[in-house]
């Protein structure tokens, strides 16, 4: 039965590509792109190098102090119990 389905969509999925690949081949002039024709960078590129790392550090900095601030916060109120040893009962 499955094979009853599969068959004719097999079959139209072949004959369309095999159709569109006759229609797809057109003559033309197409150039292809070069290295020569792509972007060069222009100008001083320090000042904005500088600007990058500024901006890339303070979050670097923002990030690791709210990290090394979350660890402090759940060992401090005990969150988390991380199994260092077995729990003392409270007297």
């Amino acid at each position: 039965m499955l094979n009853q389905i599969l068959r004719p969509i097999a079959r139209r999925a072949i004959q369309k590509g095999a159709q569109q690949t006759r229609l797809a081949h057109h003559e033309s002039n197409f150039k292809y792109v070069t290295l020569d024709e792509a972007c060069h960078p222009q100008g001083p590129w320090k000042e904005n190098f500088e600007k990058q790392q500024r901006k890339y550090n303070a979050h670097l900095v923002i990030g690791l102090t709210m990290f090394i601030g979350t660890c402090v916060t759940i060992n401090r109120f005990e969150l988390l119990f991380f199994n260092y040893a077995p729990p003392t009962p409270k007297e």
